[in-house]
């Protein structure tokens, strides 16, 4: 039921992000407060990052003033013809598309699939003992492994990110770090890849000027930012089960939307 909450959350994040883009487009029909706080937004200056050729801004949305309720954005305009770039808003999967994409990438077994598949009515949000069983069955895997990337080396270093750090326990404790550590080759980052980003980007954005630059974290939060937040999780109770009425709203305003499967 976690990603239901996420994939509503992600929808109208994404919404706002599509809403404030095409205001920026069309700077002439905006009213002089509107661009005031567009340009406050406007990031000027990143550290680290090199001279670029778009703009981008980045900020909050207020969704619910009075309970203090904000959504964070980052937004890129195009680099050329930006009042002529269209913006596009992809959603993919739904709650059943990680089960299918474990099970298509021989990630879980054809029992556990179908143990998922059976028991889990991904439309309710009272699960059964037996669905329950199904999914702890279906995680455990993960325990050794990074959902988001299957086939990329682990991460051995420490204080990584949740997933990492399991995979990099789970790792050092057999015998190929040892045996393999000894020769340069180990410590190459395969095809240029670093399994290890995650943990750069997770101090990065934790610093204070980056966090200056972005117009983030505002209210000084007493704890670090993560790519994937527990509070979130534990706290995100009051997401709608579908967002057909969002869908719904976005037509009935005009607004083209393609739904597939």
């Amino acid at each position: 039921m976690g990603s239901t909450s996420s994939s509503a959350s992600f929808f109208f994040l994404l919404l706002l992000l599509l809403l404030f883009g095409l205001s920026s487009y069309s700077y002439a029909e905006l009213d002089h407060e509107a661009l005031k706080q567009q340009q406050a937004d406007r990031v000027v200056r990143l550290p680290g990052q090199p001279p670029v050729d778009f703009r981008q801004y980045a900020g909050y949305v207020t969704v619910n003033e009075s309970h203090g309720r904000a959504l964070f954005y980052w937004f890129f305009e195009a680099t050329h013809h930006v009042e002529k770039k269209p913006l596009l808003l992809w959603l993919n999967g739904d709650q059943t598309g990680m089960v299918d994409y474990a099970w298509d990438h021989a990630v879980i077994s054809d029992r556990v699939y179908h143990d998922v598949k059976k028991s889990c009515n991904f439309s309710e949000e009272n699960v059964t003992k037996a669905c329950d069983d199904a999914l702890e069955e279906y995680f455990a895997v993960y325990d050794i492994i990074d959902m988001y990337s299957l086939y990329a080396p682990v991460c051995v270093r420490p204080n990584t990110s949740m997933s990492s750090s399991k995979r990099s326990s789970y790792f050092v404790e057999g015998a190929s770090p040892k045996l393999f550590s000894r020769y340069g080759g180990w410590h190459q980052k395969p095809a240029g890849y670093d399994p290890c980003v995650s943990l750069y980007s997770e101090a990065y954005f934790n610093r204070e000027d980056v966090q200056e630059a972005l117009h983030a974290n505002v209210t000084k939060l007493g704890y670090n930012w993560t790519h994937c937040s527990s509070d979130v999780i534990t706290r995100w109770n009051d997401a709608p089960a579908s967002v057909l009425p969002v869908i719904r709203k976005l037509i009935h305003g005009g607004i083209r939307v393609w739904v597939f499967r």
